[in-house]
């Protein structure tokens, strides 16, 4: 096991797991917008934050020239398993019943040993997908509180089961941004026509902070507090350079944002 620079532990393969919050598709369209040259096109599935930290779009973003993981831990692979709408139910199938984890080891590992980074961003969709759902049922027939503590069972799930099947890892929690600035009010989009449920996202964020990093020996699990950071760079700063996210849907991470989460989840390391 190699020594960083930064005097830590090296990484043999990164693995991204979770959401669009992970994801290439809503930053490069982002870069899309802003870049007109073809040099953006060849960057498509490099521009989202689990590509980012794996290795940094010098051209865009020459201040992290060096400072991603394929420079601080030569040889390191890189496994991107995140999706958009992924939500808890669809991860769990994937680690539970599909192995999904003991075949990605299996295929970037040598004899499948190795030292393992993760990052896990989920929980959205499903906050999401239960919010619009209680709107549209008639009032008392649809339980919002259970299943949102269906939620949390299935996210502590997902945790403990990356536990049951890594030896030597170390797995960053992402917590869930606010794209409306604590206002509840995101401009007209084609994917959340209602208020922004703020209340819900802050209620699941609370539990990731005081009761995620529980399930597992602190050695082996880090939070990354991106909420914090976001905060200010959504709804109250659309226009400028300091707004984040993807213009046509504020809910996605733009090109900046996917940046920005890159730069916690490096914080979060210390490197």
């Amino acid at each position: 096991m190699s020594i960083t620079a930064h005097g830590h532990r090296g990484f043999d393969l990164y693995i991204a797991l979770g959401d669009s919050m992970s994801t290439d598709e809503y930053p490069y369209r982002d870069a899309l917008a802003r870049f007109a040259n073809a040099h953006v096109h060849e960057l498509r599935e490099n521009l989202g934050p689990a590509a980012l930290l794996y290795k940094n779009a010098d051209e865009i973003f020459s201040d992290f020239r060096h400072r991603d993981l394929s420079s601080i831990c030569p040889g390191i692979r890189f496994a991107n398993l995140a999706k958009d709408n992924q939500n808890t139910v669809d991860l769990l199938d994937l680690i539970e019943s599909e192995g999904i984890l003991e075949t990605t080891c299996a295929k970037h590992l040598d004899d499948g040993e190795g030292r393992i980074l993760l990052t896990l961003t989920i929980g959205g969709n499903d906050l999401l997908a239960a919010f619009l759902r209680s709107i549209k049922i008639k009032e008392g027939q649809y339980d919002l509180d259970g299943a949102i503590e269906e939620l949390r069972e299935r996210f502590s799930r997902i945790v403990k089961a990356i536990d049951d099947r890594l030896d030597d890892y170390l797995l960053l929690v992402t917590d869930l941004y606010d794209p409306s600035d604590k206002t509840g009010r995101l401009p007209p989009n084609e994917e959340l026509d209602q208020d922004f449920p703020v209340l819900l996202f802050y209620q699941f964020n609370r539990y990731i902070h005081e009761n995620v990093l529980d399930l597992l020996d602190r050695a082996r699990i880090k939070l990354a507090p991106v909420h914090e950071h976001f905060l200010g760079h959504g709804v109250s700063k659309i226009g400028t350079d300091q707004y984040w996210y993807w213009n046509t849907s504020p809910i996605e991470p733009g090109m900046i944002g996917a940046s920005e989460i890159r730069r916690v989840w490096l914080e979060t390391l210390g490197l």
